[in-house]
């Protein structure tokens, strides 16, 4: 899913048996990836979405009109939702303001999580607060 590869390197090494697998770039418009996400969501007991900003977004002068996720992360988080077999953790990291209205409603979705841009021990930080 879209897991930052040290994020996925505490979950995996700590935690539980975890499948990693690329969804879609922060602002692309690829979505080549959805099935194989998809495939694997469709067979794990719960689904960890990471997806948000980077500071190529959001930064001091850059700043933003629109508040929706950019690219295809609202397509993808609908898309990895309704072929999950269990629930979905939705971990969003960014600075400002992103509009989580289909997010907040979808019934697959069992948590919201907003990390900011965690740091260097973000990943492990994150990973204990979901397990």
């Amino acid at each position: 899913f879209i897991i930052k590869r040290n994020l996925f390197k505490f979950f995996y090494s700590s935690y539980s048996n975890v499948h990693y697998e690329k969804g879609c770039d922060i602002s692309s418009s690829d979505i080549s990836d959805f099935g194989s996400a998809c495939a694997i969501a469709s067979t794990t007991d719960a689904t960890i979405v990471v997806v948000g900003l980077d500071q190529s977004q959001e930064a001091e002068g850059l700043d933003r009109n629109d508040i929706s996720f950019p690219g295809v992360q609202s397509q993808f988080i609908a898309n990895i939702s309704a072929c999950s077999k269990g629930p979905v953790i939705l971990v969003v990291m960014s600075g400002g303001p992103l509009d989580l209205t289909s997010e907040k409603i979808n019934p697959k979705i069992g948590a919201i999580l907003w990390v900011g841009y965690p740091g260097q021990s973000g990943g492990r930080a994150i990973a204990e607060v979901i397990y």
